[in-house]
């Protein structure tokens, strides 16, 4: 496989974007990005997110999915979150910035997110969530907070919120979930 446009500049979607951006406000241009690159033409892609990049994609699939203004419906085939709050952030509680607040356990965005613990795109999403018990910013039951089955869950120990990034067996879990879903 060819992984092309990994990194792509959201801001050539919504061009009031900023560092302080929260969550949702990107995954509306992320949205935008999929739906116009290659949902419109066809194309099935997979997602992987850390941290806040899992409940970007999370946000724009069920943004996509509800019909909300601002965010387009793409085709999601695979989409694998590593450390992602998806029932809030450890350390949220002590930024102030509104990126932070949007990651607190009990903020309105993350409110929206448990209406739908498993959404879907155009076409069926599969699901993997990652964590790790030493995370100290995302805790465990935080990265699995998905209504999933075990076999969507892969659970680490010893790895830092960063370190899940470097380790082996984490990478050889999300990258197999995005190629083959249902790992």
């Amino acid at each position: 496989s060819s992984d092309r446009n990994c990194s792509v500049n959201l801001r050539n979607f919504d061009n009031t974007l900023s560092n302080n951006s929260t969550w949702k406000q990107i995954g509306k241009a992320f949205a935008a990005y999929v739906n116009q690159t290659y949902t419109s033409t066809g194309q099935v892609v997979d997602a992987i997110g850390h941290s806040m990049g899992g409940l970007i994609i999370r946000g724009a699939i069920q943004g996509g999915y509800e019909g909300l203004a601002g965010f387009q419906s793409m085709m999601i085939e695979d989409a694998v979150t590593i450390a992602t709050p998806h029932q809030g952030a450890t350390l949220a509680a002590v930024c102030l910035s509104a990126q932070c607040r949007a990651m607190q356990s009990g903020s309105a965005d993350l409110k929206w997110l448990a209406t739908n613990g498993n959404p879907q795109s155009l076409i069926p999403t599969d699901w993997t969530v990652t964590g790790s018990s030493m995370d100290g910013v995302v805790s465990l039951s935080s990265a699995m907070g998905m209504t999933l089955d075990t076999a969507h869950k892969a659970q680490f120990a010893g790895l830092t919120h960063m370190g899940i990034l470097s380790n082996d067996s984490a990478n050889t879990r999300a990258g197999n979930a995005a190629l083959y879903g249902n790992q």
